[in-house]
Order: C-alpha cells, then sequence, then structure tokens
C-alpha cells in the first residue's frame, strides 16, 4: 500500500471515532473498550503510512539485527529503523493491554456477581484485581465506588470516582456516585454540583432517578443544617445550673477546634493502587493536587519530603489530641458510668458537649488524620515480617503516628462511652469501621488494645449493632483473619473474640460472617481438641455465643462429631472443666433449636457420653449442665430407649436423685425421667424397682420450695402410676399426701400433676376409699 493509500485508511476512521466519542459522552456500554481498539488501530495506520513515506523517500533501506537494537540509540539509528522500532512497541503495548483487558473482564464478571450476592467485600476484591491489570476502566472505577457507597466507606468512593473522572470528565456514572460519596460525607454543597453534573450528562430516559437523589439531597442539607444550628454551641440553660461544667465543655469546644485546625493542615492524598499513566502525572506535581503530599501504594517507597511531613504533623497532632481528651476527660470525670453527676442529677446529654463533637467533626476524626491513614496502610498493605521490618526502620515515625491514633482512640472511646447516638454515627461510617478494623493488626498492644475497646463500645449498642447501614460489613472477616494470624495478638484473644461475638449477632453482618463461621467452627474445634492452653476457652466461648443464633447453630450441627470429641478431651482434665461446661451448653442450644438438632445430638450417641461424664463425679456446675442437656435430649424417643437399654444409665439417674443436693440437678434429673416413662414402657418398673419400690424415694421433692422439682417429681409418679403393679405396691399414705401438694401449690403446673398422680393412684379400692375419706374429689374437681 503506498502512503497516500495508508493515509486515506487513516482518515477514513474520522466518522468511525466521532461515533465512539459520542457513546463515551452517553456513558454507553462498551464505548471506552471500543475506543482503546479504534485508537490502537489508527495509531498502527498512521506509524504504517509514515514508514512506507520514508522508505519511499530513501535509497537503500537499513537492518539492524534484533540483538542490536536496544544497544543504538535513536539518535544513531536510520529513520526506517526508528520507525520500525516504533512499530514495533507500539503493537507491543496494544497487546499487553488487549491481555490485561481481556483478563480484567474476567474478575469484573466475577465481582459483578459477588455484588449481586450481597458479598460486597469480596467484589471490591475482584475489582482491584481487575484494576490491577486493566488501570484505564472507567467502568471497574465505577463498580467499585458503588460497592464502597453500599458499604458507606464514602471516602474510598470518592477517590475511585475521582479516577474515573480523570478518565472520562462526564460520565454519568462516575459523577452520580460522586455525588452520593460527596453526600455521605456531609458535603453537601459539593455533591449536589456533582448530581447536577450526572443529571445534565445522563440521557433523557435516565435523568428521572437524577432528580431524586438531588432532592434527597437537598432534604438531607437542611436536617444537617439544623442539627448543627441546634448544636451550634452549649446550652444556655447549663452556665446558670454549674458555671464550672459549662467552662470545662467549652474549653473541650475550643480544643477540639484547635485539633481540627491541626488535622485539616496535615491531610495526604491517597493514591490509587496500580496507577493509570494518568494518575502519574499527578504523582509527578501535575494537576490539581501539586500542593498535597502523597501517600504511595506501598509505604516503603515514602518520599523523604511526605515522611517529614507526616512525622511533623502526628507531633502537631499529638498536642492536640493530648489537649482536647483531657479537656473531655475533665468533663466526663464529674459524671458516673451512667452519666449522670451526683448531687444535682444534671446528665451529661445536658450539657450538649458530645452532641456538639458529634455533629462538629468527632465521629469522622479516624477518618481524617493523617497517622490514622499511614498506621492503617502498615497494617493492610503489608505482611507480618514487612510490617516489623518497616517498625524498625521507622521506629520514630511509627512511634508518633501511633502515639497519635491511641490518644485519638482515647478520644472516641470517651465520647462513645457517654452517648449512644454518638456510637451509632461511627457505626454508620464505613470508613470509620474499616479503620478501626484494620488497628488491631497493629504490633502495638496498646493500639490493638484502644481499637479493640472503642470497636466493643460501639457494637454494644443495640442500635449500633443494628443500624440499617453495611458499615460493619467486612469487619467480622477482618478480625477473623487477626484470630487466625494469633501469635501476632499481643492481647487476651477475648477481646477480639467478644466482638466477633458482637457481630454475629447483629442481622446485617450476618450474610458477611455465614461465608467464614464454618471456617472458625472447625478452627476452634481443633483449638479444644489439641488443648492450647491459651485459647481454649476463648473459642469454647465463641462457639458456645454461635451457637444461640438459631442460624449457626445449623452450621454447628455438621461438626457434632467433631464436638463430640473434644467434650470427650475436656472431660478427663479436671482444670478444663469450664470449657466442658459451655461446650454442653453449646450442645444443649442445638438440640433446643430444632428436631434436626436432637437428631444430630443422638446420631452421635452424645447420651452415652454424658452418663460416662456423670459417672465421673464432676463438679456441681458440669453435674447440672450435664443433666441439663440429658433432659433436653430425652424429647427424643430414641435417647429414651437408649437410655433404657444402656447399662445402668437409667439406675445411675435414679440414684443421683438421692445422692445430690442441688435442686437444680434434681429438677433435671426428674425431667428426664418423667420423659422417659412417659416414652419407654419397660423403664416404669426399672424406675420403681431401683426407687426401692416405695412412695418415699420420690415424696421429698414433691413437698420441695421449688417448684420445678416438686412439678417434676408430681410428673414421675403420674406417669408411675399407669402400671397397677406399681399402684397396688405404694403405701396409702400417698393419697394424702398427693392431696395435699394438690390443694396447697401455689404453682399450677404443680397442682396439675399432683391431682394426675392422685386421680391415678386411686384407680385401687383402698385408696379410692381413703379418697372419698379426705373428700378427695372437691379437691380434684376444684384442680381440674
Amino acid at each position: 500500500m503506498s502512503g497516500d493509500d495508508a493515509l486515506d485508511s487513516f482518515l477514513s476512521k474520522v466518522d468511525e471515532v466521532n461515533a465512539v466519542i459520542k457513546d463515551m459522552a452517553s456513558g454507553k456500554e462498551g464505548s471506552f473498550e471500543k475506543a482503546d481498539e479504534v485508537i490502537g488501530e489508527a495509531e498502527s495506520v498512521r506509524i504504517k503510512a509514515e514508514a512506507t513515506h520514508i522508505n519511499n523517500s530513501s535509497p537503500t533501506t537499513v537492518s539492524i539485527p534484533p540483538q542490536q537494537q536496544q544497544e543504538v540509540s535513536p539518535e544513531q539509528m536510520s529513520q526506517a529503523a526508528f520507525m520500525a522500532q516504533i512499530e514495533s512497541d507500539a503493537k507491543a503495548r496494544k497487546e499487553r493491554r488487549e491481555k490485561g483487558r481481556e483478563e480484567s473482564e474476567a474478575f469484573r464478571l466475577k465481582g459483578n456477581e459477588k455484588f449481586k450476592r450481597g458479598d460486597f467485600v469480596g467484589a471490591v476484591a475482584e475489582y482491584t484485581q481487575a484494576l490491577q491489570l486493566y488501570p484505564d476502566s472507567v467502568i471497574l472505577y465505577t463498580n467499585r465506588a458503588q460497592t464502597h457507597l453500599k458499604m458507606s466507606r464514602f471516602s474510598e468512593a470518592l477517590n475511585d470516582t475521582k479516577w474515573a473522572l480523570r478518565l472520562h470528565d462526564k460520565h454519568p456514572k462516575a459523577l452520580l456516585r460522586r455525588g452520593l460519596a460527596l453526600r455521605g460525607l456531609n458535603r453537601f454543597d459539593e455533591a449536589l454540583e456533582a448530581l447536577d453534573r450526572a443529571k445534565k450528562a445522563a440521557l433523557k430516559d435516565k435523568r428521572k432517578p437524577m432528580e431524586t437523589y438531588l432532592k434527597e439531597t437537598r432534604a438531607m442539607k437542611e436536617v444537617y443544617e439544623r442539627d448543627l444550628a441546634v448544636h451550634a454551641g452549649l446550652p444556655s440553660s447549663l452556665k446558670n445550673k454549674s458555671r464550672g461544667l459549662f467552662e470545662a465543655c467549652e474549653n473541650v469546644i475550643k480544643a477540639f477546634q484547635a485539633l481540627q485546625d491541626v488535622v485539616t493542615r496535615y491531610q495526604l492524598d491517597i493514591s490509587c493502587p496500580n496507577s493509570s499513566p494518568q494518575e502519574e502525572a499527578v504523582k509527578s506535581g501535575e494537576g490539581d493536587n501539586s500542593q498535597r503530599h502523597m501517600l504511595p501504594e506501598s509505604l516503603t517507597d515514602l518520599t523523604k519530603e511526605s515522611r517529614e511531613w507526616i512525622l511533623e504533623g502526628a507531633k502537631a497532632t499529638n498536642q492536640a489530641l493530648q489537649t482536647v481528651t483531657k479537656a473531655l476527660h475533665s468533663v466526663t470525670s464529674k459524671f458516673n458510668g451512667k452519666g449522670r453527676r451526683a448531687g444535682d442529677g444534671l446528665t451529661i446529654a445536658e450539657t450538649g458537649v458530645v452532641d456538639w463533637l458529634r455533629v462538629n467533626g468527632g465521629v469522622v476524626l479516624v477518618e481524617r488524620i493523617i497517622a490514622v491513614d499511614v498506621i492503617t496502610k502498615l497494617c493492610r498493605d503489608m505482611d507480618s515480617q514487612a510490617r516489623l521490618a518497616f517498625v524498625s526502620n521507622h521506629a520514630e515515625l511509627v512511634e508518633k503516628c501511633s502515639g497519635t491514633v491511641f490518644l485519638s482512640l482515647a478520644f472516641l472511646q470517651l465520647a462513645c462511652k457517654y452517648c449512644d447516638i454518638f456510637c451509632v454515627a461511627i457505626a454508620k461510617r464505613g470508613d470509620s469501621m474499616r479503620k478501626l478494623s484494620l488497628l488491631p493488626f497493629t504490633p502495638l498492644p496498646n493500639v490493638q488494645q484502644s481499637s479493640m475497646d472503642v470497636i466493643h463500645t460501639i457494637l454494644s449498642v443495640d442500635a449500633a449493632r443494628e443500624s440499617k447501614d453495611l458499615a460493619c460489613f467486612g469487619m467480622a472477616k477482618t478480625l477473623w483473619e487477626l484470630v487466625q494470624a494469633r501469635k501476632y495478638i499481643l492481647i487476651s484473644l477475648d477481646v477480639v473474640l467478644n466482638v466477633l461475638s458482637l457481630l454475629s449477632s447483629s442481622p446485617l453482618s450476618r450474610s458477611d460472617i455465614n461465608d467464614i463461621v464454618d471456617e472458625m467452627i472447625e478452627y476452634c474445634i481443633t483449638t479444644i481438641k489439641n488443648d492450647n492452653e491459651e485459647w481454649v476457652e476463648s473459642c469454647g466461648h465463641l462457639l458456645l455465643q454461635l451457637s444461640c443464633d438459631k442460624k449457626f447453630a445449623l452450621v454447628e450441627e455438621k461438626h457434632m462429631k467433631g464436638i463430640a470429641l473434644a467434650m470427650d478431651a475436656m472431660y478427663k482434665k479436671r482444670e478444663r472443666e469450664s470449657v466442658l461446661g459451655v461446650l454442653l451448653g453449646l450442645c444443649t442450644n442445638i438440640g433446643l433449636h430444632s428436631q434436626t438438632g436432637l437428631d444430630t445430638l443422638q446420631s452421635v450417641k452424645i447420651h452415652e457420653l454424658l452418663h460416662t461424664i456423670l459417672m465421673s463425679n464432676p463438679s456441681v456446675a458440669v453435674t447440672v449442665n450435664v443433666t441439663a442437656l440429658l433432659a433436653r435430649l430425652c424429647s427424643s424417643k430414641k435417647v429414651c430407649s437408649g437410655i433404657v437399654e444402656g447399662k445402668g444409665a437409667l439406675a445411675s439417674l435414679v440414684r443421683l436423685l438421692s445422692t445430690h443436693q442441688h435442686q437444680e440437678v434434681q429438677s433435671n434429673v426428674l425431667r428426664c425421667l418423667a420423659k422417659i416413662l412417659s416414652a419407654v414402657e419397660a423403664s416404669r418398673k426399672q424406675v420403681w424397682a431401683v426407687a426401692a419400690q416405695t412412695f418415699s424415694a420420690f415424696e421429698p421433692f414433691t413437698k420441695s420450695s421449688n417448684d420445678n422439682v416438686a412439678g417434676n417429681a408430681c410428673l414421675c409418679l403420674s406417669f408411675l402410676f399407669l402400671e397397677k403393679d406399681i399402684i397396688n405396691k405404694v403405701d396409702i399414705h400417698a393419697v394424702d399426701a398427693l392431696l395435699t401438694i394438690a390443694k396447697t401449690a401455689k404453682n399450677p403446673s404443680v397442682q396439675k400433676n399432683a391431682t394426675v398422680a392422685a386421680a391415678r393412684l386411686c384407680q385401687h379400692p383402698e385408696k379410692m376409699q381413703r379418697l372419698r375419706e379426705l373428700d378427695g374429689f372437691s379437691i380434684l374437681h376444684a384442680r381440674g
């Protein structure tokens, strides 16, 4: 092809390019990929046209062997060879881009699937993988921004929309999600501007939803501004009630305003992972970030200037935080744990100081402090060895930043302790909750402990834990990763597991924690079986907490065999009785939730293990738990039959009544016997034989002050008296005893059971006669 033909071919692409540009402006799906394709083809045509023109005008063509091409500079090359090299490089770049785009598409589709399922953490991971392969995709940035918005991670969503708009400044979805992110950050004027731009950029049939977002944002702005106006200062009545307290609260406000000035002065821009060429221009000092210090993808790439900036900011922030924390403590110390002051009864809520902090930036403190960004990046992006190496090499920087983090957590803990609304406000912020969940990975005990304390305080508030926002999403997975890396936990594991237990009771986090709960159960069972002294009790308590939720109890059923083996290992060690008690409680919960749970317990013959435990003369606490579980298991006829057929199992239960004085144990054993006597006829004569064939074996329990004991004892007698042989052998004074109980007992169940037992007993003529003598029919009639 001649040079003119090649040039004509290039110019013929103009119409196609114009069409693609229009599609890009409208945000049409696939338009950006089409643009890459057209640009690549056009570049190839241009290079070929130039190369052909040069070759036609040159008398000879110079050929340079490939092995020498890298050693020859462009100035030394002939124009033909130079253009050939450029063409080769362009082709290689295009191939790499095409390959990256194709590979990224698989991750994008996986991300979309996880997003649809509600697995937002997994979706973010997939979109991030896709961006590493193809960092110039607007769709990937907007998709990840939407996922961040779902988890109330507004700062991260805003960051993604920023890069999307650098690639296409009028992309409707990028503008929309930028507006929603800004709205979440309470930057309403900027949000309205972005949403208005999104409306103008969108197609006509897509503008109605934009109107809805604009209307909602204006309404939210009004509410926010009213809240600001209400809490613009301290209540005027406070000064009259307590001038000293009023001045202390004023000091808090002044100190916090000074802190905000410092935090605003020392801020970093967070760079996007795997920056595209457009982003590199920003990093090099071009664009609107030229006056801002960048926090690079890896902390090991920190420039000297940024490191000094961070250190300077950490020192200044430390001083400001110390002042505000001290001022806030001087206020809270005047109140008791419930936020009320002795003497005048004034509550901390009436001072208005915590509410002022809430609406004036206290809630977003951890999102804005430079040191928190550094420490969370240290936790999130480095493995343990790299983390420790960085701490060793930058000891002063880490020390100052961790000190700042510790002081900011101390401030949050004070505010959260005395204000539930403050807790709820933080719980709704995904950016804050994510950073808080990363801080326990810090190799510093004080930061680990403080961050867990703050998280626990927040989640202890029902309204915060059950918030409709998904800010807590992903926290369970993050903290479970911490548990698995337990050698890096420098605080009590119970603290972490208590938070996991709170998360497991949060409706919104269940879909999140469900993905890892099976792994958690397996891990805990293995830890208990291996008798890891440091962690065994904590793992037992986590299993018990999970079993309280029916949904998780069903998962634990799958591991019932392992749980039984763990129980067997624990009962053999007296020092592990507390763990055994926890496992017994777990099994009881599984049995309570469903018939399937009972069947599962029966299938592993748990009742045989329980009988073995009872024979080992365990402590009172374990005996209570064992008998309680047996009582629940006896709801299954198979278990009842197994106990009756088992060697000495039924007899040992009856004997336990006479040897154990604990009323809860007695009640549980009698409940077991009642269920067995009801379900298995053959058991009645066995029980009567073990009871020395006398009513006196049960009589003391019928007169017990404990209604459960008395009621279950009478119930056992009512089933025993279904056998005529037993009725014939019962002493006549049993009629007197049962009528007295039916007449005087205050508990209706005890009255009813005693009445039934007396009525069945009187099938015998002598007992019937005694009933008439005592005017028993009127009592029986009165009791129904």
